[in-house]
C-alpha cells in the first residue's frame, strides 16, 4: 500500500494490476487477526525493531523506512514510509530510520507511565545495522556526513542513548520483523514474516459467531 499509494494520479496498467493482486490477497486474508489470548511466548514484554532499505526508490535514490512495536507478542504499532531525502550510505539510512523510530518509542514509554503499566525492562530497540549501533553507543565515533539533518539525528539519538533513555541491540536480519515494513518480500520470507507478526487464521471463530 505505501508503495502503490505513491502512484495515484495517472496509474498505468502495471499499477492496476498490482492494486488487483493486492485486493485478491486482502480478500484470501481476511481472517487473519491479530489475536491476544495470553500466551505469551516472548521473553519480552515490549519490542521495538527498526529498518531501513537504503536507496531502494531507483528513480530518486531515497530510502524507506519502517518499524514496528509489539506488546505481548502482539503488533500494536507499525509504520512503512518513504524517506524524502538521499542519504549517502546504509548507516545513514538506518540512523533516519532509528530516529523516527525513537520519537514513537518514546511516546509509548510516556504512554505507559500515564497508564501506570511497567513492563519491568529495560526500553530497547531493535536494529540489524552493527555499524549504526556502534555510533550511538561508542564514546569515538561520529558519523562523517554533509548532511546536516543526518547529524542532528545521529546527536539526539547519542544524547538519547547515552544517557540511557534507548537502547539500542542488535539482532540478525533474519530476525528483524521491521524488515518486512520496508521491502518487497518473495513468498518464502513474507510466510516466515507473517508467523513473525504472530497473524493467526480466525475464521473458525468467526464462522461459529456468524
Amino acid at each position: 500500500m505505501s508503495i502503490l499509494s505513491q502512484f495515484l494520479q495517472n496509474p498505468s496498467p502495471i499499477h492496476i494490476s498490482a492494486a488487483d493482486r493486492t485486493l485478491e490477497y486482502l480478500v484470501g486474508t481476511k481472517y487473519w487477526a491479530i489475536e491476544f489470548n495470553g500466551n505469551q511466548l516472548e521473553k519480552r514484554i515490549f519490542i521495538s525493531s527498526s529498518d531501513s532499505a537504503f536507496a531502494d526508490d531507483i528513480s530518486t535514490r531515497h530510502s524507506s523506512y519502517g518499524f514496528c512495536f509489539s506488546l505481548f507478542g502482539r503488533v500494536i504499532h507499525y509504520k512503512a514510509i518513504k524517506g524524502t531525502t538521499v542519504t549517502t550510505s546504509s548507516t545513514e539510512a538506518e540512523l533516519l530510520a532509528l530516529s523516527l523510530t525513537a520519537k514513537d518509542f518514546i511516546w509509548w514509554k510516556r504512554f505507559f507511565q500515564q497508564i501506570q503499566f511497567d513492563p519491568k525492562e529495560e526500553p530497547t530497540i531493535y536494529c540489524d545495522n552493527q555499524q549504526t549501533i556502534r555510533i550511538l553507543t561508542k564514546e569515538a565515533p561520529k558519523l562523517q556526513t554533509a548532511l546536516k539533518h543526518v547529524d542532528i539525528h545521529q546527536s539526539w539519538l547519542r544524547q538519547e542513548v547515552q544517557t540511557g533513555n534507548i537502547k539500542v541491540h542488535w539482532v540478525p536480519t533474519a530476525e528483524m520483523v521491521a524488515d518486512g515494513f520496508t521491502k518487497v518480500l518473495p513468498a518464502q520470507k513474507h510466510k516466515e514474516f507473517i508467523k513473525q507478526l504472530n497473524l493467526v487464521d480466525i475464521k473458525d471463530k468467526i464462522l461459529v459467531l456468524s
